[in-house]
């Protein structure tokens, strides 16, 4: 899914609308409760990825991985070629980033 969204087109899904991520994370904040932040807040930064927080009320992290193809950051197909296809990064977890937020909201009963 391109970063920038796309409009619809012709092909396997002629009607198909995939929104930008700024418009998904806007949607997602509004149906949650939250409000964007006029700024988002940077809150990680190492060689081509760049993560920061975009709401208030909810945590929301939006990471951006500037080299990122169609693989998992971090993971064992990583060849980490810019523009690259499979081009990854190496500069974060996916896995662990995604366990430790798991891990930090708690078991319910």
């Amino acid at each position: 899914v391109p970063h920038t969204g796309r409009g619809p087109r012709a092909g396997w899904f002629p009607h198909s609308k995939l929104p930008s991520v700024d418009e998904y994370v806007r949607d997602w904040v509004r149906e949650q409760g939250g409000e964007m932040l006029e700024s988002p807040l940077k809150s990680y930064a190492q060689g081509d990825v760049e993560c920061a927080g975009h709401a208030s009320g909810i945590n929301v992290t939006v990471c951006t991985v500037a080299s990122g193809g169609h693989t998992w950051p971090g993971g064992p197909i990583c060849s980490g070629k810019p523009g690259y296809l499979f081009g990854c990064s190496r500069h974060i977890d996916a896995t662990e980033e995604i366990w430790t937020f798991f891990q930090a909201q708690g078991r319910s009963k």
